[in-house]
């Protein structure tokens, strides 16, 4: 199910160059994508939507390894090269 937050963080983190997805998992964490070695930029019930976007701002982002998969016309189109 996306919620508005889930919404505005996918738009939020491609305006900052980061292609993944949130998540929210079920004990509440908010994760800058799907995997649990994502960073945890929050929680439903603590973060306030300030609060997730600054931790999207100052993440930094790649622990999956992901951008190595990214051919290079992605790279360019989605500002990482």
């Amino acid at each position: 199910m996306h919620t508005k937050l889930s919404v505005d963080l996918v738009y939020f983190e491609a305006e900052m160059g980061k292609v993944c997805t949130p998540t929210i998992n079920i004990d509440g964490s908010i994760r800058a994508g799907e995997m649990d070695t994502c960073h945890k930029i929050g929680h439903v019930k603590t973060s306030t939507r300030t609060d997730i976007y600054k931790a999207v701002k100052e993440m930094k982002c790649n622990r999956c390894g992901l951008e190595e998969n990214l051919s290079e016309q992605t790279k360019k189109a989605i500002g990482i090269l």
